[in-house]
């Protein structure tokens, strides 16, 4: 068994060391390097720094199986992540060579396996987390979910990511407010620990999923043996790259034309699933919102110009009709247009303008 498994597993051990122990500040510092160090992909610094944390936690007898969520200090409860963080350092540096990937592939497991032992024997994880870990657990395989289950797990995980900002805010903000009460940001601060360690049992769950649908692929791959390489005298196999088509072209970046290479390169990317059909801009509630919208602006503007034509000069007739004929305003301006346009029939006699009159047949 490798170093790091080794060092992992003894946190399942029974220790005769008190259970309350507290995880000395150190050791909380090099967990805090060793997550800067993987979330930065510096794998290979952190995968050291994890192995001497697993070592010190076995040595102190941080934990043990018969202790509770209420017994283990909020500065421990951070430590309990070690087997995870090593489980991603191993993932992380396992080459594709099959044996090399199935043996990192199964020092994973186990060592996931019992990070999520040691949260439900603590009873941290709740509900159907719980109950879903157990079984997991119980039966050693962690199968590919059914859809709905896979939505739930997808829902879950992101709320617990969304918490886990909240709290880290929350804490934050506390740290900055030197008026804050300290028992109030220490329930904060361990709430916002117990927050992280059920977001790590949920990716668990995921990458062990997916693993469980790559160990088939590398069994096939080990039983097929190692690929033979092309003989010179094999009429199968291809020829060399670049053979037919006047050589390899070598591609020359340089400062100056390096721009449009990324260029290019972001166009195919955003292009890869992209389909070869226009899609909809917008959903059908957005198109429906839209047209009410735009209804409801029609018919203001058309109140609006109704209002309008009310108030402008017209025949006497219609200012009754419409209730307006005790505006003096309105009336006078009507009697003015009404003058106007007798002063225009008196001064252009019907039918003067109309020169082709007698033209025709006035049958029509």
């Amino acid at each position: 068994m490798s170093a790091l498994s080794v060092a992992a597993l003894t946190l399942s051990e029974p220790s005769p060391a008190p259970a309350a122990a507290a995880a000395p500040t150190s050791l909380s510092s090099q967990l805090n390097t060793a997550v800067s160090l993987i979330d930065s992909c510096d794998y290979a610094s952190a995968s050291p720094l994890l192995t001497n944390l697993a070592a010190s936690v076995s040595s102190l007898a941080l934990f043990s199986k018969n202790e509770s969520l209420d017994d283990i200090t909020t500065k421990s409860l951070p430590m309990l992540a070690v087997p995870y963080h090593m489980a991603v350092v191993r993932l992380a540096v396992a080459g594709v060579e099959p044996r090399g990937r199935m043996d990192a592939i199964e020092s994973s497991e186990g060592l996931m396996k019992e990070f999520l032992s040691s949260l439900l024997s603590s009873g941290l994880l709740e509900g159907e987390q719980k109950s879903r870990t157990s079984q997991s657990l119980d039966s050693d395989s962690f199968p590919a979910p059914p859809r709905e289950v896979k939505v739930a797990q997808f829902k879950a995980l992101r709320a617990a990511e969304s918490k886990l900002e909240h709290l880290q805010s929350k804490v934050a903000a506390a740290a900055d407010d030197d008026g804050a009460e300290a028992t109030d940001n220490d329930d904060d601060v361990r709430e916002l620990e117990v927050t992280r360690l059920r977001l790590y049992a949920w990716k668990c769950h995921e990458e062990m999923q997916n693993l469980s649908r790559e160990k088939p692929m590398l069994k096939m791959a080990l039983a097929a043996g190692p690929r033979p390489p092309p003989s010179a005298s094999d009429e199968r196999a291809p020829p060399p790259f670049g053979a037919g088509r006047g050589g390899i072209k070598k591609t020359v970046i340089t400062r100056e034309n390096i721009g449009s290479y990324v260029i290019e390169a972001q166009r195919l990317k955003d292009g890869v699933f992209k389909p070869g059909w226009n899609l909809p801009t917008m959903s059908l509630q957005e198109l429906g919102e839209r047209e009410l919208r735009d209804a409801m602006e029609r018919q203001e503007r058309e109140k609006i110009a109704e209002e309008e034509e009310k108030k402008k000069p017209r025949k006497y007739e219609y200012l009754v009709k419409d209730g307006l004929e005790d505006d003096a305003d309105l009336v006078d301006a009507s009697a003015q247009k009404d003058r106007e346009w007798d002063d225009f029939k008196d001064a252009n006699k019907r039918g003067w303008g109309n020169k082709k009159g007698d033209r025709g047949d006035r049958n029509f």
